[in-house]
């Protein structure tokens, strides 16, 4: 209990109660800036064992300042902030501790953490490179898409003629389902990569593995119904926290997000080795 402030209130008064540790500045937490496909940009802040979650999130600021959401995670003690929009390139993020206003605050210097924001566009993570999609194949069918904002969008002729195929266009957010040149779907996409700075890879591609479920420990978030077509990246469902609260960022760091109630059937429709066509932007 010595790293705590204790607060005694006896008839006489209010006294102060402070361990001989709490008059030492704290262990620093550290920020740093993180990447990954799943989940795109975040910053996040790993604090040592004497600082407390409510501390954490109570006293969480970054300098410049920047909305966004912030969720801890205890099993790492890491508290991850995710911008509602991207990050300024090139910009460096100032964590100050402890925040201004605390009791903390008026007993401790002030101290602060900073991490940096890339300048230049960078990859999630990749393996290869991406092959060219192939082009749409002849057809005098013309179709449109209803969207769930009301936007009707016309539909794209399928670019592959035999097999199944999940063809997605990053321009109008829809995703195909074909076989054998047939359209058997129509769906939403929900998410996709940062196209300045986490662009979705764009090309042909094979799902490698239908995973259902995983948890990502870089950002520390479940994955429903997953589809690895390529490297680390995944078409899957909308993820959500340890806590249930489902993500709401605006973009994935390079991963599709299917929308509710298409995420199930396509993750049943496709099958391992089913191919998959990325393109648009």
């Amino acid at each position: 209990m010595a790293r705590h402030i204790v607060l005694f209130a006896l008839a006489a008064g209010v006294v102060l109660t402070i361990g001989f540790e709490a008059l030492a500045v704290p262990s620093q937490p550290q920020l740093e800036y993180r990447l990954s496909a799943e989940m795109g940009e975040a910053l996040v802040a790993t604090f040592p064992p004497s600082v407390s979650r409510d501390e954490a999130v109570r006293n969480f600021r970054l300098v410049p300042p920047v909305s966004g959401e912030a969720m801890w995670f205890d099993d790492v003690r890491e508290l991850h902030f995710r911008p509602a929009r991207p990050f300024e390139p090139g910009q460096r993020y100032r964590f100050v501790w402890p925040g201004p206003g605390s009791l903390m605050a008026r007993l401790v210097p002030e101290a602060s953490s900073s991490a940096e924001i890339p300048a230049a566009p960078v990859a999630a993570r990749s393996v290869e490179p991406a092959r060219e999609a192939s082009p749409m194949l002849p057809t005098s069918e013309i179709a449109f898409f209803q969207k769930a904002n009301g936007e009707r969008v016309g539909l794209d002729g399928p670019r592959t003629s035999v097999g199944k195929a999940i063809e997605i266009n990053l321009s109008t957010m829809v995703i195909q389902l074909f076989d054998n040149g047939q359209r058997r779907g129509v769906f939403e996409a929900s998410g996709k990569g940062n196209p300045d700075k986490t662009p979705t890879p764009t090309g042909r591609f094979k799902i490698l593995k239908k995973r259902g479920t995983i948890f990502s420990n870089i950002s520390r978030v479940w994955m429903p119904l997953s589809l690895q077509f390529y490297g680390p990246y995944y078409l899957h469902a909308i993820p959500y926290y340890p806590n249930g609260k489902a993500v709401v960022t605006q973009y994935s760091g390079g991963c599709i997000r299917m929308a509710p109630g298409a995420d199930k059937k396509i993750y049943d429709w496709a099958d391992v080795a089913t191919a998959v066509v990325v393109y648009g932007a």
